[in-house]
């Protein structure tokens, strides 16, 4: 199964949480023999490497590829509030 960690472009080169993401599960994936995984936000490296799974990392980016997308939606929260 060929599975992407779809960053978001627009932080590349900055220090965020998402980048920090990327690079665990990336570790994760490509200690299972079966999957083939990339972390990347270049669309045509995406594309080229034809996914079965695309796991977005931030949820305001689109699904832009004919492939499972999986979407995480954080909750903040404020404990005081509870």
């Amino acid at each position: 199964m060929r599975i992407v960690f779809q960053k978001v472009a627009a932080w590349e080169g900055k220090p965020h949480a998402e980048a920090e993401l990327a690079l665990r599960m990336l570790t994760a994936a490509q200690s299972i023999e079966s999957l083939d995984a990339i972390a990347t936000s270049d669309m045509d490296e995406i594309s080229s490497f034809n996914p079965d799974v695309i796991v977005p990392l931030h949820f305001y980016i689109p699904k832009l590829f004919d492939a499972l997308t999986v979407v995480f939606m954080y909750l903040l929260h404020d404990s005081d509030a509870v």
